[in-house]
Formats: structure tokens, sequence, C-alpha cells
């Protein structure tokens, strides 16, 4: 899944406690893979195959702020462990600064 060859388990798992590290009240994250072939035909004869592979995780922050819960949402296709925990930590200061 990852460079560093994580589980979409493990990855959301990450995403959730740098979260909570950073200082969320709450988090969610969600991870979604897709798998997508695309085949022209021209004269009934295959003219292309395209086959694409997409993964894209979530997270969600909460924060308690002066006025109540103050929330962010960020995606990014980049599922390295460093960009998953700047992510989070991104996240959870856009939250913080809504």
């Amino acid at each position: 899944m990852s460079g560093s060859g994580e589980t979409g388990r493990e990855i959301v798992e990450r995403a959730l406690e740098r979260a909570k590290r950073a200082g969320a009240d709450a988090a969610d994250a969600l991870l979604v893979e897709s798998d997508a072939i695309e085949a022209r035909v021209r004269a009934a004869e295959i003219d292309s195959v395209k086959q694409a592979r997409e993964h894209t995780l979530g997270i969600r922050a909460l924060v308690q702020g002066a006025g109540g819960m103050r929330s962010a949402l960020t995606s990014t296709s980049d599922l390295g462990l460093e960009a998953v925990d700047r992510m989070a930590e991104e996240t959870v200061a856009l939250a913080r600064a809504t």
C-alpha cells in the first residue's frame, strides 16, 4: 500500500493516532481504494487498454473551541508515513483555525 509496506488498516490507525497526538478531541479516517480498467475497441479490435489504481486517505479532526466543536476535513493520495503524519497534524491545525 504505502512505500513502507503498511496495510490500509495500519495507515488509518496511524492517521488517527497522529491526529489525537496533535490535539484532536476526536478524529476519523477513511481509506478509499479503487481499481479501474478501460478497454477501447475499434473495428472489432482492441485499440488500447488502461489500468488505474487509486488510494485516497481522508482525515477529519474535531477540536473543542470556545464556541463549540470545530472541524476540518482533508485528503491525500500520498500514503507515505511522513505524508500521513503531516496530513493528520495539518488537519488538526486547520480545525483549530476555523
